[in-house]
Formats: C-alpha cells, sequence, structure tokens
C-alpha cells in the first residue's frame, strides 16, 4: 500500500511540472527548436530564429506556440514576422536578449523586453504585444521599443509576485552593483525602476569589454536571485524577496572559482526545481552548489565540478530549466544538447549526461537558451527517495 502511495504521489509530483505548459515550446541557436508536450524532448525543424546567444519562447496555457523572438524579429505561430514585429533593439550576442511576460488580468496582452548588447545604447526595453490583432496571430502595437533603462548588462529575469497577481522583471546595471525592479500587473507596466544595490561592483564599459555577460535567474520559489558576470570570476547569490522585489544576504561565490584560472567566463546559472541546489556554467566547467544551508562558506565548500575534467570537451553555455524537470545545458555551437537529469539530487548522482537531445542536422546549438518566467517551473512539492522500501518525504511549501 505504501509504495502505491509513494507512486501516486510521484506521478502527482510529475504531472505538476508540466503543468505549466508556456514553456513547452523552444526556439533557440541556429534554427534549433524543442517541443516538451509528450514529455520527453521532440525536435522543431520549423523555427525561423537565428541568433548566437538570446531568445525567448511563449506559449499558452494549453501548451500552443504563440510567438517566440531573439530581441529583433518576433515571429508568430506560423513562423512569419509579425508586421510590426521587426526592428526591435534586443541583440544577437546579448546574453538575455529578451523575455515575453503576460499582463495578468489580460490573456492576450504580452510584454516582450529587449536588452541590448554590451551596454548598447539602447538597454533594456518593451514593447507590446496584443494577440487579437492579425487575425489572432498577434501583432506589436504603437507601444513599442520603449527605453526603461539606458545602461543595462546583457541579464533579465522575471519571477511571479508573491500575491500571484504580477509579474517582477529584473535587470542589471553595466557599471556598478544597480538591479532594477519593474512590475507588471493588473494596472500594466510601471516604468518607474527600483532599484537596489547589492554585490559585486563591476567597472564601466571599456571598449571591447565583456564584464556584462553571463545570466540571470530567479529560483522557481522566488526566493533567490543569482547572476553571473564575466568579470573577475563574478557570481553573486543573494535572497529575493517577492512579495517585496527586494533583495538581501548577499553570498559570492568568487571565493571558489577565483582559483579556477583555466576555467573564465562564468556564463550560465540555473536552480533546481526544489530551490536548494544552483549550477553554473563556466567554460568547459560545470558545477553544483548547495545552497539548502544559507551561509557564504557552506555554499562556497560545496562546490563540485560535475562534467568530465576534459581539457578538449566543447565549451559549455547556458542552462535552462525544462519542463520535464531536466536541466538543459549548451554545448556550443554543436548539434546536441546535454543535461542534468536529476537536478535535485546533490552530487553525480544528478546525472549529468552529455550529448543527450540532438537537434537535427540541419540546425545547430549557439550558447543560449529561451528563458522563461521562473515561476513556470515552481511546483511548490519537493520529495526524496522514491526507492522501493525506502521511507519518502514529501514537503509542500508555503507561500510567505
Amino acid at each position: 500500500m505504501k509504495n502505491i502511495v509513494v507512486l501516486f504521489l510521484f506521478f502527482l509530483f510529475a504531472r505538476q511540472i508540466q503543468a505549466q505548459r508556456e514553456a513547452e515550446n523552444w526556439y533557440f541557436g541556429h534554427n534549433a527548436g524543442l517541443n516538451f508536450s509528450t514529455g520527453t524532448p521532440q525536435v522543431l525543424t520549423d523555427g525561423e530564429l537565428y541568433t548566437d546567444e538570446g531568445c525567448a519562447t511563449i506559449s499558452d496555457a494549453n501548451g500552443s506556440l504563440l510567438f517566440y523572438t531573439d530581441g529583433i524579429t518576433i515571429w508568430n505561430r506560423n513562423h512569419n514576422p509579425m508586421p510590426n514585429g521587426t526592428g526591435l533593439n534586443g541583440h544577437p550576442s546579448s546574453t538575455q536578449s529578451a523575455i515575453i511576460v503576460p499582463k495578468s488580468d489580460e490573456p492576450n496582452i504580452y510584454f516582450v523586453f529587449t536588452v541590448d548588447a554590451e551596454d548598447g545604447p539602447n538597454g533594456l526595453q518593451y514593447s507590446i504585444v496584443d494577440m487579437t490583432l492579425d487575425g489572432g496571430l498577434g501583432d506589436v502595437t504603437g507601444e513599442k521599443s520603449i527605453q526603461l533603462v539606458n545602461s543595462v548588462s546583457e541579464k533579465i529575469t522575471a519571477v511571479a509576485h508573491a500575491n500571484g497577481q504580477g509579474i517582477w522583471v529584473i535587470s542589471r546595471s553595466w557599471g556598478g552593483n544597480s538591479y532594477y525592479r519593474f512590475l507588471v500587473d493588473a494596472t500594466g507596466l510601471n516604468t518607474t525602476p527600483v532599484i537596489t544595490n547589492i554585490g559585486a561592483m563591476l567597472p564601466p564599459k571599456t571598449l571591447g569589454s565583456q564584464e556584462g555577460l553571463g545570466y540571470m535567474k530567479i529560483s522557481p520559489n522566488g526566493k533567490f536571485l543569482v547572476s553571473a558576470s564575466r568579470y573577475d570570476h563574478n557570481v553573486d547569490l543573494m535572497r529575493f524577496n517577492s512579495a517585496t522585489g527586494t533583495m538581501s544576504d548577499l553570498v559570492s561565490l568568487k571565493p571558489f572559482f577565483d582559483p579556477i584560472s583555466n576555467d573564465l567566463e562564468p556564463y550560465g546559472v540555473e536552480f533546481s526545481p526544489n530551490n536548494q541546489i544552483l549550477y553554473v556554467s563556466q567554460r568547459r566547467g560545470l558545477y553544483q552548489f548547495d545552497i539548502s544551508n544559507y551561509d557564504q562558506n557552506a555554499i562556497v565548500t560545496s562546490g563540485l565540478r560535475i562534467n568530465a575534467d576534459d581539457p578538449f570537451a566543447r565549451n559549455v553555455g547556458a542552462l535552462q530549466m525544462a519542463p520535464d524537470g531536466k536541466i538543459y545545458v549548451v554545448r556550443i555551437y554543436s548539434r546536441y544538447l546535454s543535461a542534468i537529469n536529476d537536478p535535485n539530487v546533490l552530487g553525480t548522482g544528478c546525472d549529468f549526461q552529455d550529448d543527450l537531445v540532438h537537434v537535427g542536422s540541419a540546425a545547430r546549438v549557439s550558447l543560449g537558451l529561451p528563458p522563461f518566467i521562473t515561476s513556470f517551473f515552481d511546483v511548490g512539492l519537493s520529495a526524496e527517495n522514491f526507492c522501493f522500501g525506502d521511507a519518502t518525504a514529501f514537503c509542500i511549501e508555503a507561500s510567505e
């Protein structure tokens, strides 16, 4: 009887991971795409997106594709550019060139936030897509390429407000240590940023500098934020309050990465579904950190490399949670995605598997994968010990 209950709860847990179907379609890289509707990734060959880094995709609540973008062009579900959906001011070499955020009380309205590359003059901007336009295929309204901040790093992330009625959108300054947060809710977008200064001080832009390169993510439960920057091995982890949008209690991973002289440029970051483990990619290295004990020394000393130490291995790029509960890993400029199959497991038991998904002979993975509102992956339930005969512990997280 106990085993039946365990199996039922495991099935419920797996179904909950897939409940947020807005992240079911991915378009990325050089004409690459995946669909997760069957529970395992199926290759898509119909995408028009061709980008080296930033991209974003959104589907509806049933998992049907709505549109996707490289931050410059928005393609509708028929893979045609929206009539007014060209000439946005993202950049193909911006780490997180775009992210897509719905307006909570209007299911046909989406905000497309774009980020320029290398402290470019366009900074952080937004455009609005109305899905009732162009016969239901969607188009950009007159609110297009409106600047919010003129100098930002190549980073943007989003997570649900604690009340479930809005979305926080966060970006980071290029120089200094300022984080800008905006709220999208039933009233629209509040275009006046609230600013928090925390973490590593990045230098101002110099010719050819790439200090703002690297991903930023919030944990699925909205309690942690991590930001990776090429400059000086900086990976900043901090608490995030999804009720107020404030950040606090900085933990720097710089003491871990400083001695790794041949593994520069921290780039991809991602949290485990249970919010207790952090993953960071850095050139040929893929690293895991236990953040369940939120203490600087404990987190730094828990750092573990989980991919093979191969000096000839292909570089590691973006990391992205998927609806199947795995974290997919870019192997730069290949035809494969690797994966962390059990990201809730500490140590090598997380099961990193190289070259798991072949994206097709006509496509290529580049550096980036599409980011999503991280709350899409918040199942609110964690579990350990699924083996028969073991005591299985379940935890349902409560909102703060």
